[in-house]
């Protein structure tokens, strides 16, 4: 056997092993699997939809719908989206991904993501400038991406801070209960930031501070390896998501496997000091 194949078998295992210790998959209808965590160092866990405690992450994990992420200290976590995206939490961070889809044949992309503490630097390709599907949300603002690099800060969590590094994002602050207050966006452009308050409409868009400038050279450098990655997660859909998928829809349920509220302890999160 040759040594890719060793490593595709022994990464299929691993992925069958880790799927079906999972209380979160449902054996007659599997979520697809539209993203793959590429790169991580630290403390980063995972928490799986309906699943009892949080997880270790692993390199080339399928990441899908209703995944909680949260890194620790001096930890981040990559994420590669299907379309060719990537979105990289930054240490201290907290996010779920309320929505992830990619139609591998229309190349249509829905995206939607709480930023719940922490930072977030995003790449996203140019096609999904022609698409209105992808968000980034926080406890006071929502950001309607049209750019294709991007961050929003939401470390203190009584403000959002977004910035863009390349394109244009849209900007609306939310309200306590998570509603839009304003009828237009702020347009945010190449170069600049803006500050959402919370229950304040965004302020108008300033240039770059020192933090923001800070935060552009820790941002998602990977578009030089994209094609790689595109390839080498062909193969892992190819020889491991799919071969698994069909042994979960062929096994019943473990029994007492249970449904309920996540019950496990939360891995504690700092927040990192202003610089």
């Amino acid at each position: 056997m040759k040594t890719s194949n060793k490593k595709a078998h022994i990464c299929f295992l691993i992925f069958v092993t880790f799927i079906l210790a999972l209380p979160t998959v449902s054996y007659a209808d599997v979520k697809s699997f539209s993203a793959t965590l590429i790169d991580f160092d630290g403390n980063v866990f995972i928490h799986k939809e309906k699943s009892d405690e949080w997880l270790d992450v692993m390199i080339n994990m399928p990441i899908q719908k209703e995944d909680n992420i949260i890194t620790g200290e001096a930890s981040y976590a990559e994420i590669f989206i299907d379309d060719g995206s990537t979105i990289k939490v930054e240490e201290s961070s907290e996010i779920n991904l309320r929505e992830l889809v990619f139609d591998e044949y229309t190349y249509e992309v829905e995206i939607e993501i709480f930023l719940k503490a922490g930072i977030l630097l995003s790449n996203i390709v140019e096609a999904i400038q022609r698409s209105p599907s992808v968000k980034v949300y926080t406890n006071t603002a929502v950001a309607g991406v049209r750019g294709t690099e991007f961050v929003v800060d939401a470390s203190d969590p009584e403000e959002t801070n977004i910035g863009v590094f390349s394109g244009e994002v849209d900007a609306f602050s939310l309200d306590e209960d998570g509603n839009v207050l304003e009828d237009e966006p702020v347009f945010i452009e190449e170069g600049y930031q803006t500050t959402v308050l919370r229950n304040n409409v965004p302020a108008r868009p300033f240039l770059h501070k020192k933090r923001m400038h800070a935060l552009r050279i820790r941002a998602v450098q990977r578009r030089k390896d994209i094609p790689a990655i595109i390839q080498k997660r062909k193969m892992i859909k190819r020889r491991i998501i799919m071969p698994g998928r069909r042994i979960i829809n062929n096994k019943p349920p473990p029994p007492g496997t249970s449904q309920g509220t996540p019950t496990g302890p939360r891995p504690p999160v700092r927040r990192p000091a202003p610089p």
